[in-house]
């Protein structure tokens, strides 16, 4: 019989620890001035860490201790991996997701192979929602690294089902191969086959340079070059499932790059699919089709809140509505005479509130969903079990001493067919003044006149009240008051934005952006070929790798001419920035430097059709200099405030606007921000 003693050892070692007895490493962890000093005794930290492994026999001794700095480190990180190096506990007690992700890549730079595993595992079990909404930056950490398998899965299993969302970008062929090829290999993924043979050639010829645009014009040398460049990925295309008629019109100019069994097979599979292949081709199975499977509707007086989940991985958290109507909304919001398959629904509905969870009073929507942008409200009606709703691209406010109306003309109103009425039926607004109105505490949500809960006395809150008013299109038989049953709200929000590049300057900017940012600097009316930037951006500072404080950047970035600063806003995957030609420098009062070069701008991505740039008008005002606690200002329009992850934007020294203020509001959260050195390639 073995006895397994382990919790009295964990304590005891960690004793050791903690009593600093007989030590012999001191670790300087994070930067001025809050650096904190570690002990440790190398012994342990040999045995538990490959990372110290590696460089405990050529660290720095003075007096007989091992000296090592860590200044990059996060100390909240390291307290955290020094002790589960010592006992083998690691408490996430007060560790946001984020701060996890920020832990898992601390992690792997001391190549701790079981805490790197258990926190992948962490996150994906207690913190998927949040792995989804914040999904491009994860996608593009776990291909960062070859421990993150389990992250990767994760990810590989969402776009197998959406493969839209990273095939489709703009930013594609940054993809590196070994993502694509774990991609290609899947049977599950859901694209159809010739599109998949489109995006690998796409792909492998942009990995080679100097190509002639006109196929007639290639010579056998460059078809040999995009055969090694495809070499790992042809091998996985499912060549029988590419309908006949595509195989002359697609594949046959290409032919070159496949071997030579496998392109007689294709030919000999479309004359006669009877005949079997040869030996030597590898045919790997079709792709496996995932029907959808719509959930059946709840009973109409038992409404039982419960997760939809279909077999494509798609979930909508709801009691009312379910994936169709997701769909359904998703595809007015963005103004499409046709509706999109549930599989390609480019929205998430975050569930910010149910009414039988969370109250039904004006006050409990209030709290919950004041200054979100992009709501979605759905109610369902007693007795006639109508579901209706409306979609808000503002935010909802408190309106202190009576009541006010916000203009958009985005907003719209519906009611949704279920079993009771087959055919839905979508208003937009066409009195754009009176789309929204914003009331007092008591209140809910009101859709101009139109659609609202409760009276400004709040005795009822399951009281609602409809009125054809200021939207085009009655939906419903009936005016006035009626109860509910139930009602929710959404966060509305684009799926996998900026999915990603290989590009590991950057978390935040693509090789799109710096040709555009490029260009600008430039003056230039077209924008570079990303082959052709004359610019290398050499980064300065990464807020979640360096810390996001005013002190960090002027010790980072002060006195280097010609910087980019990029931001990447919370909730709205906005991607703000500015570029400075001159120096930042910290001063002990505001000061304003002159230069008619700076510009600030707004980056196209997913929520965003077309970057803006906007050049300095008042060029005195180009630059403000600050306090060493406060970061960049380009004038008082884009600047980093005293908060850390704290910004604002309000359009004074530059000429366009780069935000909607009126919809988002003028402070914002930031997840990431990012600064470049731009130096001239030779």
């Amino acid at each position: 019989m073995t006895l397994n003693l382990f919790e009295q050892l964990s304590q005891d070692i960690f004793q050791l620890y903690e009593s600093e007895h007989d030590y012999n490493v001191a670790i300087e962890v994070g930067d001025q001035p809050g650096k904190q000093l570690f002990k440790a005794h190398s012994v342990i930290l040999h045995q538990r860490s490959l990372y110290f492994r590696q460089n405990l026999t050529n660290a720095t001794k003075k007096n007989n201790i091992i000296e090592i700095k860590l200044l990059h480190v996060s100390i909240k990180e390291f307290d955290i991996i020094i002790k589960y190096i010592y006992c083998g506990i690691v408490s996430l007690e007060n560790f946001e997701a984020s701060d996890i992700l920020n832990l898992l890549i601390t992690t792997e730079e001391f190549k701790l192979t079981e805490l790197i595993e258990n926190l992948q595992n962490h996150l994906i079990n207690n913190e998927a929602s949040w792995l989804r909404f914040n999904f491009s930056r994860v996608y593009k950490i776990s291909f960062y690294n070859e421990d993150f398998k389990v992250l990767q899965q994760f990810c590989n299993d969402i776009i197998a089902k959406q493969p839209n969302m990273i095939f489709d970008l703009d930013d594609f062929t940054s993809l590196p191969e070994n993502a694509l090829v774990t991609l290609l290999k899947r049977d599950d993924l859901q694209m159809d086959e010739l599109k998949i043979w489109d995006k690998v050639i796409l792909w492998g010829k942009d990995k080679i340079p100097d190509l002639p645009p006109n196929l007639d014009q290639w010579t056998e040398a460059n078809f040999n070059s995009l055969k090694t460049t495809l070499q790992h990925c042809l091998p996985y295309i499912r060549y029988f499932q590419i309908p006949s008629n595509e195989i002359l019109k697609k594949i046959k100019p290409y032919h070159t790059i496949l071997e030579k069994s496998i392109w007689d097979d294709i030919l000999t599979k479309n004359l006669d699919p009877d005949t079997p292949v040869s030996k030597t081709s590898l045919i790997l199975p079709n792709r496996t089709k995932i029907t959808t499977q719509l959930p059946s509707r709840y009973p109409t007086n038992n409404v039982t809140p419960s997760t939809i989940t279909l077999q494509q991985d798609t979930e909508i958290s709801s009691s009312i509505i379910t994936s169709q109507h997701v769909a359904e909304i998703s595809s007015w919001i963005d103004r499409r005479s046709k509706i999109y398959d549930i599989a390609d629904t480019p929205y998430e509905f975050k569930l910010l509130l149910r009414g039988s969870r969370d109250g039904f009073t004006g006050a409990t929507f209030h709290k919950l969903c004041d200054n979100i942008p992009g709501t979605v409200v759905v109610l369902k009606v007693n007795d006639t079990n109508e579901i209706l709703g409306g979609y808000n691209p503002l935010t909802w406010e408190v309106f202190i001493g009576g009541g006010a109306y916000v203009k958009t003309g985005d907003s719209f109103i519906f009611s949704l067919g279920n079993d009771n009425f087959k055919k839905s039926i979508i208003s937009r607004v066409f009195t754009k003044t009176h789309g929204i109105w914003n009331g007092q505490m008591s209140q809910g949500p009101w859709f101009g006149n139109d659609l609202g809960m409760g009276n400004d006395k709040g005795t009822n809150p399951k009281e609602w009240y409809y009125e054809k008013y200021a939207y085009h299109n009655p939906i419903r038989n009936v005016t006035g008051w009626f109860s509910i049953i139930e009602y929710e709200v959404f966060q509305v929000y684009k799926k996998l934005l900026n999915i990603y590049r290989h590009h590991p300057t950057s978390f935040t900017i693509t090789p799109q952006h710096m040709a555009e940012i490029s260009s600008w600097i430039d003056r230039r009316s077209t924008i570079y070929d990303i082959t052709e930037i004359p610019y290398e951006f050499k980064l300065l500072l990464r807020g979640s790798r360096d810390g996001f404080t005013g002190e960090v950047f002027h010790r980072l970035c002060d006195n280097i001419p010609g910087t980019v600063v990029v931001l990447r806003v919370s909730c709205t995957d906005e991607i703000l920035g500015g570029y400075n030609p001159l120096i930042w420098k910290f001063s002990y009062r505001c000061e304003s430097a002159t230069t008619a070069d700076s510009f600030i701008f707004s980056l196209k991505n997913g929520n965003l059709n077309k970057s803006i740039l906007s050049r300095v008008k008042v060029t005195s005002s180009a630059i403000y200099n600050n306090v060493i606690s406060l970061g960049p200002h380009f004038g008082y329009d884009l600047v980093v405030v005293n908060n850390p992850k704290k910004s604002s934007y309000c359009k004074s020294s530059y000429d366009k606007e780069i935000r909607d203020v009126l919809r988002y509001g003028r402070e914002f959260s930031i997840d990431e921000y990012e600064v470049f050195q731009i130096c001239k390639k030779n």
